[in-house]
């Protein structure tokens, strides 16, 4: 994926002509926090796992996608044989544990690799095929059961205008045009909020064309009841409470840093001349958080009730006003 001429603008963002290599690190607010959150955080990636494909055995989608190692690939597809499902490799992707992988990368010789599948029906595994073949986002997002209105939003920011993190678009489905904007604070159904992607923790496979979503919201609260009816009821609670957390997600110059009041993590972004802000307001305060007056390290105005689709909130922050004048640090 190549990166775009200098001063491009997309989405309300002038972009640079440079994109680094993905990476990921991860700083926690404390060692007390760090040994809490990130067994559950592990346990939460490993059920995931399996809800990915039991959501196609369970026919809430056609299809899934899932990458796994070679040594694994013997033992899954005995398991989806029992299913009358088949595992079909697209392709082979470097291993890079522990890193969040905006696009695939092609393994170098003789260097570890995982494979990527695609696990359906055997007659639907063709037809996701020949789709997957002809690089049709639109189809391939069709067979993973992914929104009409999220695929369309993928077309427009993934593949047409390249862009490796949607986040900023995301929040700016919410308010329209965001040219004269740095700054978006709003609420999130939790569901849509991919914000905790990177470290693995997410309601759903795909990337939603807003963060109030319906569509995305209705698809994440489907795989939450199969995580729950599989067995993984402490996994799905401990997910549903970390995707009500206040996340800040800020990007300038290619790098992006999404604060949690439990850890910050830092990524490769679409490189930008100036830095811009999406302020995700939850509804629930982590044990071990730390405690602050900067966002998001306040405790939340309401409590937590991940049933609950919240109020909207919409405020942003233009490049008229100071973020210590308008931050909206001080609303749920």
């Amino acid at each position: 994926m190549r990166a775009p001429s200098y001063g491009t603008q997309v989405c309300g963002m002038r972009l640079l002509d440079f994109r680094l290599p993905d990476f990921l690190r991860v700083a926690w607010v404390s060692q007390a926090a760090r040994n809490y959150w990130s067994p559950r955080i592990q346990a939460i990636q490993r059920a995931w796992n399996d809800i990915e494909w039991q959501s196609v055995a369970r026919g809430i989608r056609r299809s899934a996608i899932l990458t796994v190692g070679h040594s694994e690939l013997v033992e899954l597809g005995r398991t989806l044989c029992a299913e009358k499902l088949i595992a079909l490799p697209l392709a082979r992707v470097a291993a890079t544990p522990g890193v969040y992988q905006s696009r695939a990368m092609e393994p170098a010789d003789d260097a570890p690799f995982s494979y990527r599948l695609v696990v359906a029906s055997p007659d639907v595994s063709l037809k996701f095929m020949d789709a997957w073949l002809a690089g049709s986002a639109a189809d391939i997002g069709h067979f993973l059961g992914y929104p009409r209105c999220c695929r369309t939003f993928f077309q427009r920011t993934w593949v047409d205008a390249a862009l490796i993190d949607p986040t900023w678009p995301m929040a700016g489905g919410q308010i329209g045009d965001t040219s004269e904007v740095r700054q978006i604070d709003l609420t999130a159904r939790f569901e849509c909020n991919v914000l905790a992607r990177f470290v693995g923790v997410r309601a759903v496979p795909h990337l939603p064309c807003r963060f109030s979503c319906p569509e995305s919201g209705s698809f994440g609260s489907a795989l939450l009841e199969l995580g729950d009816e599989l067995g993984f009821t402490g996994e799905m609670a401990d997910l549903k409470e970390i995707l009500n957390w206040s996340f800040e997600w800020s990007a300038l110059h290619g790098v992006a840093e999404v604060r949690t009041p439990v850890m910050k993590v830092a990524v490769a972004t679409d490189a930008t001349a100036e830095c811009h802000v999406v302020r995700l307001h939850g509804q629930a305060f982590p044990k071990h958080g730390a405690r602050g007056h900067r966002f998001p390290y306040g405790s939340p105005a309401r409590s937590f009730e991940p049933s609950r689709v919240p109020a909207p909130l919409v405020t942003i922050s233009s490049l008229e006003v100071s973020s210590e004048g308008k931050d909206g640090s001080d609303q749920g």
